[in-house]
């Protein structure tokens, strides 16, 4: 098998830069400048700021923020995700990616920051944008009930408003 015949293509990521965020621009921006965000640390397990400061100086933390980030996301050609849907009693599934005129679904983010934690206790990796993300989608959305497809929609970056349910998911905020 080739890796153009992968469901799912190798992810592209560029970045103009790499910077590891400090102690005390951690905490600046976990209790002042975004104190509602769900910060990874700060709700699963009620830590406090001396807590965060213990976690990044012996290296149990690190933090780093990429600069200008270009991420894309890409299916296989031919490929779909299926999404099961039950409502209203009646089963459907909708199937993601390609269809109509498109032949390879994906999504790009484009953003000035993306924020990366990994916490070596619970070996969790997280990530969120920490500024509204561009998100340009690339797919076709469509419904099947077991007897063939309809109501074929295209995702593109002329043709949605998806990019602002994405966004604030993404964001938390």
């Amino acid at each position: 098998m080739s890796e153009e015949d992968l469901p799912l293509q190798p992810i592209q990521l560029n970045v103009r830069d790499i910077t590891v965020v400090k102690t005390q621009d951690l905490l600046k921006d976990m209790y002042e400048t975004y104190p509602n965000f769900g910060w990874p640390g700060k709700e699963d397990n009620n830590n406090g700021e001396e807590d965060i400061e213990e976690l990044m100086l012996f290296n149990k933390m690190v933090v780093f923020d990429l600069i200008d980030v270009d991420l894309t996301l890409s299916l296989g050609a031919g490929y779909e995700l299926l999404v099961p849907v039950q409502k209203f009693g009646m089963k459907v599934d909708l199937e993601i990616g390609y269809g109509g005129k498109i032949d390879r679904g994906s999504v790009r983010f484009c953003g000035p920051s993306l924020r990366v934690w990994y916490v070596t206790d619970t070996r969790k990796l997280y990530i969120s944008f920490m500024k509204k993300p561009n998100i340009i989608p690339n797919f076709n959305v469509n419904a099947d009930c077991g007897n063939g497809d309809f109501a074929f929609m295209d995702f593109t970056e002329e043709s949605s408003t998806l990019d602002d349910v994405v966004e604030r998911v993404l964001c938390d905020f």
